[in-house]
């Protein structure tokens, strides 16, 4: 019996680990610019996952490894900075900037991503949380809806800022 059920546990390692599922979400803030979420399942019956984000403008691609989540990632927020560089808000992950010209991913000066909006500024369409940033929407993992998708980009026209913990 345990003969048998150590075959069983192998054959399904070896299955995931030769086809790992890779499930992408992505936004689109501007004209022929692609923002994309992937996130990759951990190996274990909960859901942890590898996760990057790939970004392409005008038929260049880049793409950044982040945290792997072991259950801390409640989701990244996507904002436009008053400089037009796109943040990407990951909560307890940090954040990073996004500019398209040229296309470079990097990271943001501490102070961007601290919370505080001075009293008075908020203006419609900014954030509720951040100086000079507007929010454009949240990626998020589902739970499997009724379509299978596990993740998913909804823009701020469907869904209100999401207060994220601070980060690092």
């Amino acid at each position: 019996m345990k003969t048998l059920i150590f075959l069983a546990a192998t054959a399904i390692a070896v299955l995931w680990f030769l086809n790992p599922e890779t499930l992408r979400a992505t936004a689109r803030p501007e004209q022929g610019l692609e923002i994309t979420l992937a996130i990759s399942p951990m190996f274990g019956i909960h859901s942890d996952w590898h996760r990057s984000v790939e970004v392409s403008f005008q038929g260049q691609t880049l793409s950044k490894e982040l945290m792997s989540d072991t259950g801390w990632w409640r989701g990244s927020n996507l904002y436009r900075h008053s400089s037009g560089a796109y943040v990407v808000h990951e909560g307890q992950g940090g954040c990073f900037s996004i500019s398209v010209d040229p296309l470079k991913i990097g990271p943001m000066p501490g102070a961007i991503c601290l919370k505080g909006v001075p009293e008075g500024e908020q203006l419609e369409g900014h954030s509720k949380f951040y100086s000079d940033m507007v929010y454009l929407g949240h990626f998020m993992e589902t739970w499997r809806d009724e379509n299978g998708v596990r993740i998913q980009y909804v823009s701020s026209d469907r869904i209100s800022e999401v207060e994220l913990p601070d980060g690092p």
